[in-house]
């Protein structure tokens, strides 16, 4: 009932405007008109009745246009509200089928899309937390692992047999007391290397362990067998088959190329020689460095089978009195890799190094750091130069 109201109202309203409309302009030319009927006299006449009343052509003409423009938002008001009063009518000649999808059914699926979106994007946070957590894990799982490798691997080379070497006291006068002492350090070599190549900790093996260039060096403060010394740890690669990797070894360290050939600056005293052994006897007394005069042995042993071959060797040193001042052994693994075991070799290497040129003590229970730290440098490098001369002896043996 009250929209019928308010359309009556709005009808009414319109016909109004129209009607007064009518009446202005009906007004307006009325009044041009007795204006220009009127004579000049006459409006001479009662000149001063009407002077307040007169006004310019000017002043009408803004008048006039003020009028119309008025007219024209009239116009204007009307015709919107005609608009207006036709979307009115379209709206309600619709039937009321979807009453019930109304303003609160949308703000009602409104407020479902965003509680949707805002569980999508708690899922998605979730995910990505879980996948940054598990990218964490295994980080540190891996960094845990490489560590107890690498903690495995220097406990097991530095492991030695239980045998129990005694100090290297007393006065070493001739080269074949020197060769006995060393003699007697063999079996204890044997027995620490088949222990530390033959563990299955070390993972032989495992291309991952022994397929990569690796070396390192370190100041050990006790050793079974030498006391506190520099150890030296090495797997070098070989692009050659196993048989060529050992008889090229072998020859190497019997020709003291090994560790370059300005290395054995002594004159050679005596040289025995076997198919698996070697023993060579010198001496020197005009060398210009720190070692001075002395009188050294260095004895090789090799064991080979299909598989495997262990190269074992020890060195004395003894100044003029006769004290040892340098003590050193050390052995090598040749190996097969698994992963090309026909055209492919691996060499493993542990070291120790004893001197008193080191910060070594003269009785070997004290040790200088910084001496021991600078000469563990130097031996590391080389260390360095030995397994590349060993890579390029071996390339020039694939090329033959």
């Amino acid at each position: 009932m009250s929209s019928e109201l308010q359309f009556t109202e709005l009808e009414e309203t319109r016909d109004l405007l129209q009607d007064l409309l009518a009446f202005l302009d009906d007004n307006l030319s009325s009044e041009e008109a007795v204006a220009s009927s009127i004579p000049l006299n006459i409006s001479q006449g009662h000149d001063k009745k009407s002077r307040s009343r007169t006004y310019s052509a000017a002043y009408d003409r803004c008048r006039r246009e003020k009028k119309k423009a008025e007219r024209q938002a009239l116009v204007s008001k009307v015709a919107l509200y005609e608009k207006q009063l036709e979307r009115l009518r379209a709206q309600r000649s619709k039937p009321c089928t979807n009453s019930k999808w109304g303003w609160v059914h949308a703000a009602t699926d409104e407020e479902g899309r965003r509680r949707k979106a805002e569980e999508i994007n708690r899922n998605l946070k979730g995910i990505l937390a879980l996948q940054l957590n598990t990218t964490k894990i295994l980080h540190t799982y891996i960094n845990h692992e490489a560590l107890l490798l690498t903690q495995r691997v220097q406990s097991v080379m530095a492991q030695y047999s239980p045998y129990k070497t005694p100090k290297t006291t007393g006065i070493f006068r001739s080269f074949t007391v020197i060769g006995e002492y060393l003699k007697g350090m063999f079996p204890r070599l044997r027995t620490s290397a088949e222990f530390v190549f033959s563990s299955t900790s070390l993972a032989m093996e495992d291309p991952n362990l022994i397929g990569a260039l690796m070396s390192s060096a370190n100041v050990k403060c006790e050793d079974p067998m030498v006391g506190p010394c520099i150890e030296l740890l090495s797997t070098t690669p070989l692009p050659c088959n196993f048989k060529s990797a050992v008889s090229m070894l072998w020859t190497m360290l019997l020709e003291k190329k090994v560790v370059g050939s300005h290395a054995g600056s002594y004159t050679m005293k005596t040289k025995l020689l076997s198919e698996c052994s070697a023993e060579f006897g010198y001496f020197s007394s005009d060398i210009p460095d720190s070692f001075g005069y002395f009188d050294g042995v260095t004895l090789f042993e090799k064991h080979q089978d299909d598989n495997r071959a262990i190269l074992l060797w020890a060195s004395m040193l003894v100044d003029l009195q006769g004290k040892p001042f340098s003590l050193s052994h050390g052995y090598l693994c040749v190996a097969r890799p698994l992963s090309n075991p026909q055209q492919e070799s691996v060499v493993r290497s542990s070291s120790r190094l004893s001197s008193t040129l080191f910060g070594l003590s003269a009785d070997r229970a004290q040790v200088n750091t910084p001496v021991a730290r600078k000469h563990k440098i130097a031996s590391k490098t080389r260390l360095e130069r030995a397994q590349q001369r060993l890579m390029e002896n071996a390339g020039r043996q694939n090329e033959d």
